[in-house]
């Protein structure tokens, strides 16, 4: 089953689109504050809109409340943001399937705001947290965002990744026994720092890449210009 999470940054409805097509699982969406009116108005029917609204008009609420199955809504004074609360829906969205894993999308989560875009990215750890059976990918028109588990052998194809740039970032502690095979810049049982910006940009190289490290919490950013 795949998740489909958009927020209220950066709109791509031809990523969005291509994903919902391109699959044969169950697709469900859900949609923070204007994320839930931008899928909407892409021409969904979504299952959750979950948000306190305050980015939309009482027009577009009422899109709102006419085109999605279930509204959560939120006080503006809360203690979490939009994003947050709709990925705990994903999230117990994923537990209670049968599938032994579940991938969960987030959309427009990157944008002008920064703080937004930095907490969004926290998300993937707070996914990760709930279960290694949920695969979570952060994406728009320029980069995938995902973070990888530690002591497992991660494989990537070439034809499957975006662009010629992979960078690896150390995510709250430094990354110990990392090993990267078929990039341009291989490494074997090396420590990344946090805080350095040594594995920033390599590069796609070889048709079939791997990744594995001992210690740590890693990011994997694949980016085009």
């Amino acid at each position: 089953m795949k998740v489909i999470v958009v927020a209220g940054g950066n709109y791509d409805e031809d990523l969005v689109r291509s994903l919902i097509n391109d699959t044969e699982e169950d697709v469900y969406l859900i949609g923070a504050d204007r994320g839930a009116l931008s899928l909407i108005l892409s021409g969904y029917k979504i299952d959750i809109a979950v948000g306190d609204f305050d980015s939309v008009t009482d027009e577009e609420r009422e899109t709102i409340n006419t085109y999605s199955r279930e509204v959560i809504s939120l006080k503006p004074e809360k203690d979490a943001t939009d994003m947050e609360c709709a990925v705990k829906n994903a999230i117990d969205k994923c537990r209670r399937s049968e599938d032994h894993f579940n991938y969960i999308y987030l959309f427009a989560a990157t944008g002008t705001r920064m703080d937004h875009t930095l907490a969004n990215i926290e998300m993937l750890f707070f996914i990760k947290s709930y279960s290694r059976n949920i695969k979570t990918l952060i994406i728009d028109g320029h980069n995938r965002i995902r973070l990888l588990d530690k002591n497992e052998y991660h494989v990537f194809y070439k034809d499957q990744l975006i662009g010629k740039y992979v960078s690896f970032l150390p995510f709250g502690e430094d990354v110990d026994h990392l090993t990267l095979k078929g990039f341009k810049y291989e490494v074997k049982n090396t420590i990344l720092c946090l805080g350095t910006s040594r594995g920033v940009s390599n590069e796609v190289k070889d048709d079939v890449m791997s990744v594995f490290f001992e210690t740590g919490s890693l990011l994997m950013i694949e980016s085009r210009d």
